[in-house]
């Protein structure tokens, strides 16, 4: 007994777990899930990324889904809000009840994102580094710096492109409005309006 107490101080001396951590304990550089009320009711999520990390996003909201799916598979995702649940290192599920919008900031690096939408809103803020976004239903995607490709799917798009030679291209959509902002853009196919490319 005293040899096992022994052993026991001596892990806990050393920092060792001794048990599984909270469900939605991640790592420093995981992307974090959190959410706010909404102006006039419903909630908001927040997918906020960690700087430094290249993140890898899936947003997955397609009609008659149980949950809102939200993966980042490059540095992992954590859930720091009462309206999701962690089901794994990678994905957040969360209530599609009442959310009124999602909103994505990818950091810095060149991260890749892809929304498939069909009620909420989505918006996407690159930051600097050269992006990748391929969106579906009612989004914004706002590129920074750097080279940014943004791809309209079906649905309704707003693709800003920020400075650098941005590459935008709408999608099946009949209201899609493209505006590559600054920078030497290429593009324009698929989109009702042009500005700027």
């Amino acid at each position: 007994m005293k040899r096992a107490t022994l052993i026991l101080l001596a892990a806990i001396g050393a920092g060792v777990a001794l048990g599984p951590g909270p469900a939605g304990a991640g790592t420093e550089n995981d992307t974090v899930v959190t959410s706010h009320p909404g102006q006039g009711g419903g909630y908001v999520l927040d997918v906020t990324a960690t700087p430094g990390q290249r993140n890898f996003f899936n947003v997955d909201d397609g009609a008659g889904s149980p949950a809102i799916v939200i993966r980042d598979t490059g540095p992992g995702i954590t859930d720091e809000s009462p309206k999701c649940t962690q089901e794994s290192p990678t994905e957040v599920q969360c209530k599609p009840q009442g959310l009124r919008r999602l909103n994505v900031d990818t950091g810095d690096m060149g991260d890749v994102s892809r929304s498939v939408s069909a009620s909420t809103f989505n918006s996407f803020k690159l930051g600097p580094g050269a992006d990748e976004a391929t969106v579906s239903g009612r989004a914004t995607v706002k590129g920074e710096g750097d080279d940014d490709t943004l791809q309209g799917r079906r649905g309704n798009q707003r693709l800003l492109g920020g400075d650098g030679p941005d590459t935008i291209t709408g999608g099946s959509g009949n209201k899609d409005y493209c505006d590559g902002e600054g920078g030497d853009d290429s593009g324009g196919d698929g989109c009702e309006k042009i500005v700027s490319l």
